[in-house]
């Protein structure tokens, strides 16, 4: 993985004067345990990261400025990340999946979810439980080593599902209506007697 740090001329410039770069040396530490003396190096890195680089500028062996310098190497590498997700009621299971330019090994990334800027979950699989219905701005952001290398905006609905056992609780009530009224005529019916058939007593 190549990055090339070609920044201590400038470094240079900010804190000592022209007339003394002659009598500089310079101390380069590449964050993986490599180090360099030379004044421009064009560094190779083993393998992708995020490395904190230290120029320490020397001066008759005394150290008379330092910088530093956070090199991400994995970044660059990220092509899209998928962000899946599937609401059942007030639960959301939230499912992310990096695509790198490359072929890499694995590495230990951090995944935080958040809704409406408040962190609800960590991990690239999770399933939250949301307090209420309603529309959520969210938010994913990745980190390797405490360093922040995607951020990704989306959004959620979450809708109250409809109640329709009350309209059936409704037909069925109007159901029992209706079979009442029906026996009700059935016996009114049955137990009348016709008018032709009545006799009338007179004393």
């Amino acid at each position: 993985m190549k990055h090339p740090l070609l920044v201590s001329l400038l470094i240079i410039g900010w804190c000592i004067p022209p007339v003394w770069a002659g009598d500089l040396q310079h101390r380069w530490s590449f964050g993986d345990g490599q180090f360099s003396t030379e004044k421009d190096p064009d560094y190779h890195y083993a393998q992708p990261g995020i490395y904190e680089v230290t120029l320490d500028i020397l001066q008759n062996n005394l150290v008379i400025a330092t910088r530093k310098k956070t090199v991400d190497l994995i970044t660059p590498l990220i092509q899209s990340v998928n962000i899946d997700h599937q609401i059942n009621d007030l639960h959301v299971q939230l499912l992310a999946n990096i695509q790198f330019k490359e072929q890499i090994s694995n590495l230990p990334f951090q995944y935080i979810w958040y809704a409406e800027d408040e962190q609800i979950a960590e991990g690239n699989h999770h399933s939250i439980r949301m307090k209420e219905y309603r529309y959520y701005n969210m938010r994913l952001d990745i980190l390797f080593n405490h360093h922040t290398v995607h951020s990704q905006h989306f959004s959620i609905e979450l809708k109250k599902p409809e109640q329709k056992h009350s309209s059936q609780n409704d037909q069925s009530g109007v159901g029992v209506i209706g079979w009442l009224m029906t026996l009700l005529l059935f016996f009114s019916v049955k137990f009348r007697t016709p008018l032709s058939q009545q006799k009338t007593y007179i004393e």
